[in-house]
């Protein structure tokens, strides 16, 4: 028979009620259903899984300390009821009670050993503690139960990201995907991986699909920004950080990003901005205050990017990027006792920037420790034009009583080094490491740190060698009048060439209608084929070709009237010669080295012989040529 509508409901069909509530989303009617079990006074398995089901319920509409004690009311019930020693573990790591959290998840896995999700939800708990070995058990385990569960792969790929095992942690992105081909996170993630191996394109082309598969990911927009931004695509930068903001306007770390693209796009009052927004969320975030930092001192505006620079060091001391750009800032206004020491910061910065490799060589860095009768090897760093600016300081380090000074650099340097007063040694960088046996070893641009320098040295430290001078004449002789040279772009991959190379040779042709002028180019790499196949009737002679080395260009800038130059090696080769060298300077982000001055000289370090030619407004370049054509036709 079937039983009348008015008989008793049993335990069962009002569970089975209040779980079907449940699945429709409806916690609180489902919690009403589930009161007749809850105030049962026996206990019994019914009424522990009901108390595990009102746990979860009161866990759906926030109202945490009933979700605990209901699932405290389970275990009694049924000390073995792995599902609520599990879920009462979910809240408490939410409540970053951690010793708690670890005992619940591991007293489910003692009641049942294959069961997934408390050994998802622990490795969860371990990664998060920072206990990576335990959080890669975990995860494996929970692999080895599910093999295809997408977010276990994700997040052991994301241990394994962490610990720099990369091969193992793309493994493991890509099993995620096979798991779930729609995963954003994981596509997220690959990405962030591949821009840790400089795999730049690809790492694109991961966060656009992660965006496919999930349009909202903030994140996704953010990373893809920041990486845009790193390939000068700075308007498609500022529309993906823009739709970031769009669905996270509260996240002040966006604005700040915002913020360095605008900087990029020579929009520095907009970034000040931007800054100022992400301020308004966090008075102290230290990358915003740096940021802020560089907006203001693109606008000249030097104390007040002073203060925010030590603004953001009062917040986070340690910040390589804020400690460097106040360096930069001081040691442009000759303040070099503050600023030598924090200019070691360089080799500390973001990941965008490369780090100096240090030498594998079995002696300590030299601090400033006594020299007299050491051994020293000095590692040059950064670019070609770093070690000629600061070569100069060769012969103070060989006068603090060094017996053998070896210096360490790429062959490009070699021969030009080779005569330079106080050097013993020139050697390349592997020579260096498996050969010499030192006291000490340095960076070259630390030293003047260390020598508590407060005044440059002169610049003139290079003669160029006289045989190569006679060998490189006769290819200048046949050239009447003035012999200028001409370097217009510099290396392309370096982050600010962008603004400081010049388009084309073409710019520069305001120059060719000069009398009695003659010009030689000198520029290698990009660029160079335009002067190889200038028209016949430019009076430019392309010898870069032919140049192995600098030592060669030094012999053919010593026989020039003036070098004419972007920011590049060539202008501290020069600098270094002794010879006139004007350098073309873009509006804003140049060097420390270089003065903030619109015209006239470049720097205190090239105080007699480099003159600077400013852009007056980003990008304009004419200007900066018309400004030397017209200087030209004076002298």
């Amino acid at each position: 028979m079937t039983p009348s509508s008015d008989s008793p409901r049993t335990d069962a069909q009002y569970l089975q009620a209040a779980a079907l509530l449940f699945s429709n989303q409806r916690f609180a009617d489902a919690l009403s259903a589930l009161q007749p079990i809850l105030q049962h006074a026996a206990a019994s398995p019914t009424r522990a899984a009901a108390f595990n089901l009102a746990g979860v319920c009161a866990q759906n509409l926030e109202q945490l300390e009933d979700a605990e004690r209901f699932w405290r009311r389970a275990l009694e019930d049924n000390p073995d009821f792995a599902e609520a020693h599990c879920n009462l573990g979910s809240l408490e790591r939410r409540a970053g009670r951690v010793a708690e959290a670890e005992a619940s998840f591991r007293a489910a896995i003692a009641c049942r050993a294959d069961y997934v999700e408390a050994h998802y939800n622990l490795g969860l708990l371990l990664h998060r503690a920072g206990r990576l070995p335990e959080a890669e058990a975990a995860y494996r385990r929970t692999i080895e139960l599910r093999p295809n569960l997408a977010t276990a792969h994700n997040n052991l790929g994301a241990l394994l990201h962490e610990a720099r095992r990369l091969d193992e942690a793309q493994a493991a992105y890509v099993q995620a995907l096979a798991g779930n081909p729609e995963y954003g996170e994981a596509y997220f993630n690959l990405g962030k991986l591949l821009i840790d191996r400089e795999r730049l394109q690809e790492a694109e082309v991961m966060y656009r699909a992660a965006l496919v598969a999930q349009p909202d990911l903030v994140q996704a927009h953010h990373h893809l920004g920041s990486l845009l931004n790193l390939l000068r695509r700075f308007d498609e930068a500022e529309a993906s950080l823009r739709q970031a903001l769009r669905l996270a306007p509260h996240l002040p770390e966006l604005h700040t990003s915002l913020a360095g693209t605008l900087i990029e796009s020579d929009r520095n009052v907009d970034a000040e901005a931007a800054c100022r927004t992400a301020l308004a969320f966090r008075d102290d975030d230290p990358h915003a205050l740096h940021t802020l930092g560089i907006a203001l001192y693109r606008q000249g505006r030097i104390d007040e990017a002073e203060a925010a620079y030590r603004r953001a060091l009062g917040s986070a001391p340690e910040l390589a990027s804020a400690k460097f750009g106040l360096a930069t800032l001081l040691l442009q206004e000759q303040r070099y006792e503050e600023g030598w020491p924090l200019y070691e910061a360089r080799h500390a910065r973001s990941d965008t920037q490369k780090r100096a490799r240090t030498p594998d060589v079995a002696c300590p860095r030299w601090q400033g420790e006594p020299l007299n009768g050491k051994s020293l090897l000095i590692w040059r760093e950064q670019g070609f034009g770093d070690a000629l600016q600061f070569g100069r300081y060769i012969r103070l380090l060989k006068d603090q009583g060094v017996a053998h000074l070896a210096f360490a650099c790429p062959p490009a340097l070699s021969r030009l080094f080779a005569s330079v007063d106080g050097i013993d040694a020139v050697l390349d960088t592997h020579t260096a490491v498996a050969q010499g046996s030192y006291d000490y070893w340095t960076f070259l641009l630390s030293v003047p740190g260390l020598l508590h320098n407060r005044t440059p040295p002169p610049a003139q430290f290079i003669t160029a060698d006289a045989a190569l001078v006679d060998a490189w004449r006769g290819r200048l002789a046949g050239l009447a009048g003035r012999k200028i040279g001409l370097v217009w772009k510099g290396n392309p991959k370096h982050v600010n060439d962008h603004k400081r190379s010049l388009p084309s040779l073409d710019t520069l042709a305001p120059l060719w209608t000069l009398a009695d002028t003659h010009f030689v180019s000198l520029q290698k790499g990009a660029g160079e084929d335009e002067a190889r196949f200038a028209p016949a009737d430019r009076p430019i002679l392309p010898l870069a070709a032919d140049l192995t080395d600098f030592a060669d260009t030094a012999a053919v800038v010593a026989q020039l009237d003036l070098l004419i130059c972007v920011d590049t090696a060539l202008a501290h080769l020069a600098g270094a010669l002794g010879k006139p060298c004007w350098v073309m300077l873009p509006a804003t982000d140049n060097e420390w080295r270089w003065t903030r001055e619109r015209s006239g000289r470049a720097s205190s370090w090239y105080p007699e012989n480099v003159r600077a030619f400013r852009q007056t407004e980003p990008g304009n370049w004419a200007q900066v040529v018309e400004a030397m054509r017209a200087a030209l036709e004076q002298r």
